[in-house]
Order: C-alpha cells, then structure tokens, then sequence
C-alpha cells in the first residue's frame, strides 16, 4: 500500500499494483473556496489486514483520533478518540483493535496496550 497526493495505491506481495483509490480526506475547502491541506494529519496510514481497513490519524491540540478512510470516496470517518493516550507508540491495528506502546509512569517502563476499535 502507499499513496500520493491525490489516491491510493494497492499492491499484492509481488509489487505490482492491484488498485487505486480517491484520497480527498487530508484536504478541506478553505472559506474562499480554496482547497487546502489538512496540517492536523500525521501522514500516516495504517492497514487492518485481518478486517481489510484502512485508517489514519489526525492531532489536534495534542489529542490523537483515529479515522477509518472510505477507500470508495476518499474520506475519513472518526472512529476512537485516544486523548487518554496522548504520548502512545508503534501503534498497529489487527482485527479492528488497535496495539500500542504506552509509557506506565514507572522506572521509564512502557507496556503493550490494546483498544477496541469502536464501529
């Protein structure tokens, strides 16, 4: 999987492309009219292969939330607000619920945390 600018891409194991989507969720229509980017998105795409779902993240104010991206229409949903986990890591998602490495507090230590992803 990558994606560019404007869609993304699908690749099977052998790197030839399988196939390609819209990718309009990053961008918002400023009030002149003007599209824009959407600075709140970290760059990140993260595929559920076990459920076939894409999903991304977007900060604001420090609070991480995670969209699912309609592959169809080039969007994002928000599925799981994670402003109780402002500084997780590595963070993986496996059949809809979402891995990461969150700091305990203690002697520096981080643990495995696992979240549900909510539908």
């Amino acid at each position: 999987m990558a994606f560019t600018d404007r869609e993304t891409l699908v690749f099977d194991a052998d790197g030839n492309e399988l196939e390609h989507y819209p990718l309009t969720f990053h961008e918002y229509r400023n009030w002149n009219g003007k599209i824009l980017p959407d600075h709140r998105w970290k760059h990140q795409v993260l595929v559920d292969k076990g459920a076939k779902q894409f999903y991304t993240f977007f900060v604001n104010d420090g609070i991480y939330t995670l969209k699912r991206i309609d592959l169809q229409t080039g969007t994002a949903n928000s599925v799981k607000d994670l402003s109780g986990y402002p500084f997780a890591q590595k963070m993986r998602i496996h059949n809809g619920v979402l891995y990461f490495i969150y700091p305990t507090g203690i002697n520096k230590r981080k643990a495995l945390y696992q979240v549900r992803i909510g539908e």
